[in-house]
């Protein structure tokens, strides 16, 4: 795991935990345990395309099973907006 990925499994585990209203979450985990609906979810996506300033395909998201598919699905699109960009 690089640097990036890092930064990238930090980003998304703030959020999730901020909109579950929790101290932390793990990169493994999962969005059933964690109870995590689909509204929930998309309030997620919503914060992570804010503070990357990219959109996120939903089919995309939903096939997430962790935080970590997550981080890992915003990274790439994330990489794929810088190099479109030039």
């Amino acid at each position: 795991m690089s640097a990036d990925d890092t930064n990238y499994q930090a980003l998304v585990g703030g959020i999730v935990a901020d909109a579950l209203e929790t101290r932390s979450v793990a990169p493994e985990d999962a969005f059933a345990d964690l109870q995590v609906n689909s509204v929930l979810l998309l309030r997620i996506v919503a914060a992570i395309e804010d503070r990357l300033g990219t959109s996120i395909d939903i089919v995309d998201v939903l096939q997430a099973q962790t935080v970590g598919d997550l981080a890992d699905l915003a990274r790439s699109y994330a990489l794929r907006e810088e190099e479109s960009r030039g």
